[in-house]
């Protein structure tokens, strides 16, 4: 398949997923739709988070949130 770059998922500041509201990332995970709009492509398995829970999604959101940044 190749090497995929992805963009930094973290809670810094502006970066990652530091400006992204807990409703975008809820989005991103169970729509495959970014911050922007744009429908974010494989190996995102968005179809398989869909029918996530309330309460799943929101431990991510929580989980994500205390992710140090990545330098």
């Amino acid at each position: 398949m190749g090497r995929i770059h992805l963009p930094q998922y973290h809670r810094g500041s502006g970066a990652g997923l530091g400006g992204w509201s807990d409703d975008e990332i809820k989005r991103a995970i169970t729509q495959g739709i970014a911050r922007d709009g744009h429908k974010l492509k494989p190996p995102m398995a968005y179809a398989a988070y869909a029918s996530m829970t309330a309460q799943d999604l929101d431990a991510i959101v929580a989980f994500l949130r205390t992710l140090p940044p990545r330098q």
